[in-house]
């Protein structure tokens, strides 16, 4: 019963990482896309 809750509070805790991290990640790739886009000096 215990490794099965241990298992559950384990996928929840990656589901809910995952909903902090997803729009950080975005924002990082849409950041270094720009970058890529300008002209090197």
């Amino acid at each position: 019963m215990i490794k099965h809750f241990k298992r559950l509070l384990h996928i929840w805790l990656r589901k809910k990482l995952l909903q902090i991290l997803e729009p950080v990640v975005f924002e990082c790739e849409e950041i270094t896309e720009i970058k890529e886009d300008a002209p090197d000096e």
